[in-house]
């Protein structure tokens, strides 16, 4: 019996051992499993294909005495791993703690055209963006306005360089810590500056203008391509009547569709020149920026110059090309020519690149000059009439331009008797005076035709043609003094006249008999009680001057005896 009972127990004991071991390893299983989910995964060559070791599965790890090995060569398993985060620079300490050291990715560039001289707000589109310090565009930097991870928005900066032809690609280049990233000029999806470009039946121009050099060239389509010859723009900044700027970004229409530009027949007097170009020009401030416009709008605001009126003032000029108009203009047509008929119109976004020009509604005609007699090119011929190649006009509020043929009636416009001034005033019944007559708005260019009273003027002094503001002439001679009215009309077209009331006075002895008129053309409203008041101060002495000389022919009653 105690042989049996001590078999029994050794029995007992065996089993015992023999569970504790199986649970012992079943243990150990379940934990390598569960390390393999969250650690090491070899591939059949022998690699790392993943590696997701935490921290605290590696604490587990290296308290039970496990090593962690990675098989394959380090580049490999680098390649294969995908650079894990986490991992700092693949040297395997298993921190976990550095940052994404990927470097940028640049896919787009939203819009990739713009104007040559920037001042768009443009998204660059890509990836790990956020770590991104400078962004160029052919080396120039721009100012970043808003920055993710997927985007950057910017403000495309000017490009300086000289280039031929009408626009240029150049290569957008960002670049952080981690590295750099370019989107090349040749791609399909390459960034682009525009000098010129068709839009539509109209052609713009773009440029920077400064005071430093104030005459820029406008493209113009001619026989099928562009032309940077005929047409120029000139502007004097220095010599604004607004406060002076020292640069201006410039965009000048081209077209010979007059509704694209707004100098419709309905909009502008008088009959259009058939081949004519019309011309809108519009001038953005590059001191003044809105960093809140969003992709693809403009940042630099419109403004709009102004220039001083009259023979002593350096205005805007604008050369307009019209060796193809048809009929072709003469040097005699020049005189019957308003050159520069301005429209006002809104403000035109360069970022957005409207088709056509708004109008000010109702249409307002700003001014209109004529083309003096140096103006068109060439001059004329002392022999003869000649064929004009250009025109220059004066342009003093900027805005839609355009050529027209127009009646006398027309060209007196600007001619207002409010806007004239006479100076002097006041001269002899002899007529040796030289009185300068002016314009305040112009029109008196070819004024041929001068009446002081119902007497015409012998004597112009200023040659037809050679300055719309002034005309210096010589009164003729009154036999009776007094206030006149001063009328100027065309020999061409005597009906029509502008008249100046009470503008001049042929003074006697006594004075000026009668009220000049002031600016406005109006006589003072007691001019005609003084002069009444004088005709009779002058009866009453005439009268006594009579009594004094009759009582001293009488003889007194002594003389008599």
């Amino acid at each position: 019996m105690r042989a049996v009972a001590g078999c029994l127990l050794s029995c007992v004991l065996f089993v015992f051992a023999f569970l504790s071991l199986c649970a012992a390893t079943d243990v150990d299983a379940s934990a390598d499993r569960a390390n393999a989910g969250a650690g090491v995964q070899i591939g059949p060559d022998g690699n790392a294909l993943n590696l997701r070791v935490l921290r605290h599965d590696m604490a587990t790890l290296q308290a039970r005495g496990t090593d962690v090995q990675v098989a394959g060569s380090s580049a490999s398993g680098r390649e294969q791993a995908g650079e894990s985060k986490g991992l700092g620079e693949g040297e395997g300490e298993g921190e976990g703690e550095g940052e994404d050291e990927s470097g940028p990715v640049v896919e787009s560039v939203e819009p990739n055209t713009v104007w040559v001289f920037g001042g768009v707000v443009a998204r660059i589109n890509g990836l790990n963006l956020d770590t991104v310090t400078s962004i160029t565009f052919a080396g120039m930097p721009a100012d970043v306005i808003a920055q993710t991870i997927t985007f950057v928005d910017v403000i495309v900066p000017e490009y300086h360089a000289p280039f031929s032809g009408p626009s240029i690609n150049v290569p957008v280049t960002v670049t952080s810590p981690n590295g750099e990233a370019t989107l090349p000029a040749p791609a399909e999806n390459a960034f682009t500056y525009v000098h010129y470009q068709l839009i539509g039946d109209t052609i713009t121009t773009a440029f920077k203008m400064t005071d430093e050099d104030p005459t820029k060239p406008i493209a113009l389509d001619t026989g099928g391509s562009f032309d940077l010859t005929k047409a120029t723009l000139t502007l004097p900044l220095a010599d604004m009547s607004t406060p002076p700027m020292s640069s201006v970004y410039v965009l000048v229409r081209a077209t010979q569709d007059p509704a694209a530009v707004g100098t419709t027949t309905e909009n502008v007097p008088g009959t259009p020149v058939a081949g004519a170009w019309d011309f809108s020009i519009h001038v953005y401030d590059p001191l003044v920026t809105n960093t809140g416009a969003a992709p693809g709008e403009a940042v630099h605001p419109e403004v709009h110059l102004a220039f001083e009126r009259g023979a002593g003032g350096d205005s805007a000029k604008l050369m307009m090309p019209v060796e193809n108009v048809s009929p072709r203009l003469t040097s005699n047509d020049i005189k019957n020519i308003v050159s520069a008929w301005a429209v006002e119109t809104d403000d035109y976004d360069y970022g957005l690149n409207p088709e056509n020009e708004t109008v000010s509604m109702p249409p307002v005609v700003a001014y209109e000059s004529s083309v003096l007699a140096g103006e068109f090119a060439p001059p004329r011929d002392p022999e003869g009439e000649s064929a004009v190649e250009s025109v220059t006009v004066r342009l003093y509020d900027l805005g839609s331009f355009t050529l027209r043929k127009n009646s006398a009636d027309m060209i007196l416009m600007n001619i207002r008797p409010g806007g004239l001034t006479v100076t002097p005033n006041i001269g002899p019944a002899s007529g040796s005076t030289q009185v300068v007559i002016t314009a305040v708005e112009g029109g008196l260019g070819y004024i041929d035709r001068v009446m002081f009273g119902n007497k015409e003027v012998r004597r112009i002094l200023t040659p037809p043609g050679t300055d719309e503001y002034t005309l210096e002439v010589v009164p003729p001679t009154s036999l009776c003094p007094g206030v006149v009215d001063i009328s100027v009309f065309l020999g061409s077209d005597a009906l029509n006249r502008v008249t100046i009331p009470a503008a001049f006075c042929y003074e006697s002895e006594w004075g000026c008999f009668g009220g000049l008129a002031d600016s406005s053309g109006i006589r003072p409203p007691l001019s005609f009680a003084g002069d009444l008041l004088l005709v009779m101060a002058a009866i009453m002495l005439l009268a006594a001057g009579g009594i004094r000389r009759a009582g001293s022919g009488r003889s007194s009653p002594s003389d008599r005896g």
